[in-house]
């Protein structure tokens, strides 16, 4: 695919996609796929393309992966329904993000295939992101149980034994994380409040892989808050729990602030997020380069469904009663948009001045070279 980019790198196309200065038309998502990898390859940068929704953004990315090399192209999804987020967030999409984050948070220069829902989400500053990461080094003076605190209030898990990403576990003077940004577990060992050792070790058998001098902790949730923020929005829903004359609403907030006072980072909090922080940003804040939007009408209209279902979700969870919900679930798309310049990539030509990439797929035609002349005329 090498010989392909090099050949298509330099096409006005992707030359205009680059410098925004033509309007640009893809029609079908493998065109569109070798569009984006041939700027990527022409300037390889972190680079962002918004498409419509999650599904059309999937098939992106599946197309971007036979342009790309591994470690290159990645998905950032996020569950396009407030309601089933609440019930069951999906630990895979947490997991995709996170990885994102880590890559641009480190200046990694990859490409990220998002959606709608994705973009307007609210997150950690950047800076947050990036100084909530834990880094452990041989001698270092920091406590077992310290570290437990530690981890999970960036979102890790506590349990007995570590068997996935995310999950931290303690016996003694040992302590055993699993963090997204290593392939193996670690485990580091204490002489009392001192790091003595740190190493990698096999989840199956538990022998040591490899020992190292020092570690990067990644954060496990993208719903990061302070001490402070945590004590704040404790305050918050007793207030909020006090004023209510619903019972239902009342023990809904009750237990939300069980959550909270063991400083989870549960998905259920994620509808008080913007009232918790002091500051929050969304996806396009982590690069500083121009954003792909694909088929800006259609985000504009997904955008419209989505906060139809949030009014919808809302009513639901009201029960009536109006200060419950008065919460802030994603950002505005237009304020959202506004924070890079835009690089539109639509479907249909407007104007004889279009670009468009001419590249398309063709069908099998094995051992039928008069087809085969005929489709690559065309």
């Amino acid at each position: 695919m090498k010989k392909l980019l090099q050949l298509t790198h330099n096409h006005p196309a992707v030359l205009a996609l680059l410098n925004g200065k033509q309007r640009i038309v893809s029609s079908d998502p493998t065109n569109e796929a070798l569009l984006i990898a041939s700027a990527f390859y022409s300037q390889p940068r972190p680079q962002i393309i918004v498409k419509s929704n999650l599904y059309e953004a999937q098939q992106l990315f599946a197309q971007l992966d036979q342009f790309s090399d591994s470690n290159t192209c990645f998905l950032f999804p996020v569950d396009e329904s407030l309601r089933i987020e609440a019930l069951a967030a999906s630990p895979e999409l947490l997991t995709a993000r996170l990885d994102v984050l880590h890559r641009l948070v480190n200046k990694e220069p990859i490409i990220v295939i998002t959606h709608t829902a994705a973009v307007i989400r609210y997150l950690p500053t950047p800076s947050e992101f990036k100084n909530a990461h834990v880094t452990l080094k041989i001698n270092q003076n920091y406590s077992p149980q310290r570290l437990i605190d530690d981890l999970v209030s960036i979102g890790y898990q506590r349990v007995s034994h570590v068997e996935r990403s995310m999950e931290v576990a303690t016996r003694g003077g040992v302590v055993d994380v699993y963090s997204l940004n290593y392939n193996q577990p670690i485990r580091i060992e204490f002489f009392g409040d001192e790091i003595d050792s740190i190493r990698l070790f096999d989840l199956e058998t538990q022998r040591t892989i490899e020992r190292v001098n020092t570690v990067e902790l990644m954060p496990g949730t993208d719903l990061l808050l302070s001490k402070e923020e945590f004590e704040n929005g404790i305050k918050l829903l007793q207030k909020m729990a006090a004023n209510s004359s619903n019972d239902v609403i009342k023990e809904a907030i009750l237990k939300d602030i069980e959550i909270l006072s063991a400083e989870s980072t549960s998905a259920k909090l994620y509808k008080y997020y913007r009232k918790f922080v002091v500051q929050s940003e969304t996806l396009l804040s982590y690069v500083d380069t121009p954003v792909f939007i694909s088929n800006y009408d259609r985000v504009q209209d997904n955008y419209q469904v989505l906060v139809q279902e949030a009014v919808d979700y809302i009513a639901d969870e009201q029960h009536g009663e109006g200060q419950y919900l008065h919460l802030d679930y994603f950002m505005p798309l237009t304020q959202a948009l506004a924070v890079r310049p835009l690089r539109r990539i639509e479907e249909f030509k407007h104007d004889i001045n279009d670009l468009q990439l001419p590249v398309k797929p063709v069908q099998a035609v094995v051992g039928n070279g008069k087809l085969l002349y005929e489709l690559i005329r065309d």
